[in-house]
Parts: C-alpha cells; structure tokens; sequence
C-alpha cells in the first residue's frame, strides 16, 4: 500500500509576502492576507471592524447624524491624541487646512486658524496638559489650553533675547514641532519673510513660549529640506528626505551633530512615527524603515514588489505612517490591478513577528492618517471618504460601520505552495483536514485550489460548512474562580478551541496552494491545515 505523507501548514507568523514568485517563499509567509490579523502563536483570524466614533462637522458620536464637512472639504491630514493631567483624552485633526478639536464626543473647529503645513496641515507638541500646535510656514503657531485657542506671536517680529525677562506668548512659524529634554523645538521655519528649510529652532529652556534670535541649529548638510523632527532616547532626529541626523546635547554650549544615515530619510511628516523602541519612516521610494539603538534597518522587504511595481501610486504625500496598538499601519495608494490616485490600502505591521498584512475599509480604502490611541472603543484614524473618525470594534465583526452604513469586507487567507519536498514529483493529494477557530455561528469557507506553481485559474473550488460549537461559552466575570490557594481570580472570555472538517480531495498535481475565502459579514479564523498525499509511481 502506498504510503501516504502527511504535511502541515499551521505557522502564519512570517504575514505576507508579495514577492512575484511565490515558490520561493517561506512556508510561515502567504502570497496574500487580505483583512487577516496573524496570531503571534498560530494561525490567523480575521480583523476587527472599524466603526463610526464621531463625525466631523455632523452631530452626534457613533454615528449620530451624517458626517457633514467641515470648512473647505474632507482632507485629513493629521490626527493627534492628547491626554491631559486628569486622563481626559482629547483629539486634534488636522484636516482640509482646518484645525478641529474634540474632548466630548464632538468635533469643533478652531475658529480662524489656518493648518496648512506641506502635506501634514499641523504638527503637534504636547507641553503637559497645553498642546502647541505648528500649523505651517506663514501661519502662526497656535496654543491649546484648558479648550482654549491662543494665537501665538510669530518670535520673529520680537526676539525674547534677554532669558532673564522672556518675552512670552511666542513660537515662530514653522512646519515642524517637538518637546525634547526641557526645550520647545521647530523646524524649516519662516523668519522674517525668509525660508529656512534646514533651520531647527529651540525655545528658552523650560520655556516654550520664549524665543531667543541666535539660538537654532542649522543642517546645510541635510542635503535638502528638513520634513520632520522627532525625540529619541537622549537625542533628537531630524529627518531629510535622503538622510538622518541626531543632535545631542543638553544646552546650546553643548548641542552637537551626528549623522545617523546617508542613504534613507523620510519622505514627510506623514511618513514619519515612532514606538516605544523605534523610530518608523518611510523614505520613498526604498522603503519602511526603523532607527534603533544599534542600527538603521529596512522592514518592508517583504512588500518591496508592491511598491516597486506600477500598481504603487508614487506620490509620497499621499501616504501615512502612523503607530497603534502595538502595530505599525502604512496607509498607501496601492492596488494590485493599477496605481490609485488615493490610498485604498493599509499594511499593518507586527514588529513582535516581523510580519505584515494587508486591510482595507470595506468600501475599498485605506484608514488614515491614525492616532496612537487604537485599542477598541477609542479613537483609531479617519476614513478617506466619509467625514468620520472610526474606533475598533470591541467585537469580532467583519463589518466596517462607515458613516452609519455597514460595509462587509472580504477576507482572504492564501497558503504558500505545498509539495511534501518533492515540488516536481506528481502526487494524489487526498481530502485534507481543514482547523479553524470556533465561532458563535455557522460560516461557510470557500476554498480554491491551484495546481502546478501556476497562481491563475483554480483548478478546483469547494465549499466547507463549518457550525458553531455549543462549547464556546464564556465564564461568568461575576463568578470569581477559587484557586488551591484560595487566591481568587476573575476571568474574562474564555479561549476559543478549534474545529476540524474534511474538505474534498484536491486533484493530481507535484504542488498545490489553497485560497480561502471567508463567507461575507462572518468572524472567523483558520488554524491549520493538515495535508494528506500520496506519490505516484517514480519512473
């Protein structure tokens, strides 16, 4: 009797990988992971939806009303959370040359401020509980305290030289704000009608409202305009577009440079974010990388097809790099049948597995720009169409709720090709065994099958019904749980099991991939696949 080899696909952890050949990929990557969140221990599942938090010139929160437009139109551009003393959370959006706030659900314009920093609108520093705002070269800088807008004076009409008696109510126009070490920083500043694209500037020490004429820094070596600043460890980076650079230094006797890179830069303040460990950029067109302690390294190699490609729109301003709930989200103009002229696809980075996948909006755009506060219920970023910031759902439901209207969104897990090492010895593939997580409801899954290395034309397509289990309950959090110990515990959701179903037998090929389609408006995970084959006759 033949024997029959036995093949597991259960390790998702390498996310996607868009290299154009795909037999060369890594048995953890796939070719495509379509709204699929990859589980750090195994399998994948699909994503949370995003929903209406509040909109934007509308009324209401969640959804309360349609999402009016604020000012000149919907351009968001930069949104930003600041938590104040007490815990309070308010958010700032920049968005269409507007300034908009909102700390009780809804969004309110600041009246007369103009936010038109290149491509960014405004650039954020938070003060403890005051925020300063750069709103671009030719505007003046603005101050935010206790819900109150305050006009700064432009520090070049009236230089505060004298640190004894500091002028106050000051900040110089500029496209670029950040507190770092007990100084206010700008940067590329106008001043006194002049540009000064390579200037940083830093206010009286623990003084952000004090400017003094001689104190700034400029960077002739940058090669180019400076597009962002950011703080970092014990240093500041000062972002080009072809290179990095850090200034250290605690006082102007001892602020000194140092180059970080010579090759990469960010290409604007979009692309530009940070962790608690890292700093993220995007330097178009080479790619995502991160500034660490030791090193300056390029994450996105698994992506590089994609914006090698011409299904990449190149226009860097049309991208957002922004940093949430532990995940990275590059917000791009990419799709796989042609260059959009808007982004309509958001790749999401685990930096805890080095993997990336691929979400989009279920009206088939990309979420951005992003605030740092993504954990569900709270703030996440913006829609590109509607006039509507969107949360998290706090619950498994692939359904976007964008501006009050439900959109289901695909969900598409890919495998990597399977060949039990033999890739061009012909095999009889019998009907594997499909493992995916429990859930509340029946789903069906659709299943193609393609043989041969060739990712065109299923050969075959089936259709796997999966029923919900009657041992997914949940413990009661009101019922605490006595340890040995009598130490008392209370629990939360209980852990999902598996289920496993038979599919149909997947033809004669050397190899076959598998594409699963998850059934419209259903949660569901898939945890591994158990392949069954048996090799034909060596000649």
């Amino acid at each position: 009797m033949a024997q029959v080899a036995l093949d597991t696909t259960a390790d998702f952890t390498g996310g996607i990988n868009l290299r154009a050949d795909q037999f060369k990929i890594s048995d953890n990557q796939s070719p495509w992971l379509l709204n699929m969140e990859v589980d750090p221990a195994f399998g994948v599942r699909s994503r949370k939806g995003w929903i209406d938090w509040a909109t934007v010139g509308g009324t209401g929160q969640g959804g309360n009303g349609q999402g009016g437009q604020g000012g000149q139109g919907w351009d968001p551009r930069s949104l930003y959370s600041h938590v104040l003393g007490d815990g309070a959370e308010w958010l700032f959006l920049a968005s269409d040359g507007d300034l908009w706030a909102n700390g009780a659900g809804n969004f309110v314009q600041a009246a007369g401020v103009a936010a038109t920093a290149d491509p960014h609108g405004a650039d954020f520093a938070p003060w403890g509980s005051d925020l300063y705002v750069a709103c671009g070269r030719g505007n003046p800088g603005q101050k935010w305290s206790g819900g109150v807008w305050t006009a700064l004076t432009d520090a070049a009409s009236n230089w505060s030289n004298d640190y004894t008696a500091p002028v106050g109510g000051q900040m110089p126009e500029a496209d670029f704000a950040a507190i770092h070490d007990g100084y206010m920083w700008v940067a590329n500043t106008l001043e006194g009608g002049s540009q000064n694209p390579h200037r940083i500037r830093f206010s009286h020490p623990n003084d952000p409202d004090s400017w003094a004429l001689l104190d700034y820094i400029d960077f002739p070596e940058g090669g180019g305009p400076i597009t962002g600043i950011t703080p970092y460890r014990d240093h500041l980076l000062v972002f080009f577009p072809s290179a990095v650079w850090a200034l250290y230094g605690s006082n102007r006797d001892t602020f000194a440079k140092a180059n970080v890179t010579k090759t990469v830069g960010a290409a604007n303040r979009q692309c530009l974010t940070r962790s608690e460990n890292a700093v993220y950029f995007t330097s178009w067109p080479d790619g995502v990388y991160k500034i660490t302690a030791d090193s300056v390294d390029e994450v996105s190699e698994s992506l590089r097809p994609a914006f090698k490609s011409g299904n990449f729109n190149t226009d860097p301003d049309n991208q957002w790099l922004c940093w949430a709930n532990q995940k990275l989200f590059w917000s791009v103009p990419y799709d796989e049948n042609g260059a959009p002229s808007a982004p309509t696809s958001t790749f999401v980075y685990d930096p805890s597995i080095d993997a990336w996948v691929l979400w989009r909006a279920g009206d088939g755009r990309a979420v951005a720009p992003i605030t740092g506060s993504a954990d569900a219920g709270v703030p996440l970023g913006c829609s590109r169409v509607e006039a509507t910031v969107l949360k998290l759902d706090a619950l498994d439901a692939p359904t976007d709720v964008l501006d009050s209207v439900n959109y289901d969104f695909p969900t598409v897990v890919r495998t990597s090709w399977q060949d039990s090492g033999m890739p061009t010895i012909k095999k009889r593939w019998k009907r594997p065994d499909i493992i995916v997580r429990e859930t509340d409801t029946d789903y069906v899954l659709t299943m193609h099958v393609f043989h041969n290395l060739q990712e065109t034309g299923a050969r075959r397509t089936r259709q796997i019904l999966f029923t919900a289990s009657s041992s997914n309950l949940t413990w009661d959090n009101n019922q605490p749980l006595l340890w040995d110990d009598d130490s008392v515990q209370l629990w939360g959701t209980k852990s999902k099991g598996s289920s496993i179903e038979r599919a149909g037998g997947l033809g004669s090929t050397p190899a076959v991939q598998l594409e699963f389609h998850g059934e419209s408006g259903k949660a569901w995970g898939l945890n591994g696949i158990v392949y069954k084959s048996i090799v034909r006759r060596i000649r």
